[in-house]
């Protein structure tokens, strides 16, 4: 009877060596896993940021006045959300459209078209300086302010 006592206390001590040895491992398993779990975070915030906040931020640098690319983002941020093909969403969830129910995307069109509608400040925008219409050959003198130009006198035949 002590012969066996003996060999199940052995049994026991082989199991609880063997219960250790798999605990050990498992919490080694376990510190990989978070291991790889952060680093796989971190690699889908930097391809996050490369793929999207990136150009993202690229296009609104392109439109917007100068310095003010950032209050820009922040405005865009606090007004609206971006689902999916960049459409933007309001804060309730419903898309932004158009007069004839297009979505508004988050590029120059859309950006435009909020300026437009009055839903982004206009000063935040790149005004174009031009109208349209062609301009002349001989750029003009700058004038002070107050001052009329003096008129050209021609001479010879007319």
């Amino acid at each position: 009877m002590t012969d066996e006592l003996e060999r199940l206390r052995a049994k026991n001590r082989e199991l609880l060596d063997e219960k250790k040895a798999a605990k050990a491992k498992a919490d080694e398993l376990a510190e990989r896993v978070k291991a790889l779990e952060r680093e796989r975070d971190e690699a889908r915030q930097e391809l996050h940021r490369v793929t999207v906040e990136a150009p993202r931020m690229q296009l609104i640098e392109q439109i917007a006045a100068d310095g003010m690319a950032r209050p820009l983002l922040r405005e865009l941020e606090e007004r609206f959300t971006v689902g999916d093909g960049e459409v933007l969403l309001s804060q309730d969830g419903q898309a932004i459209t158009t007069d004839d129910d297009q979505p508004v995307k988050l590029d120059r069109d859309g950006l435009l078209y909020l300026v437009n509608q009055g839903m982004i400040p206009e000063a935040m925008i790149k005004q174009s300086r031009g109208s349209g219409a062609k301009g002349s050959r001989v750029p003009s003198a700058p004038r002070e302010p107050g001052k009329r130009p003096e008129p050209v006198r021609r001479f010879g035949i007319r």
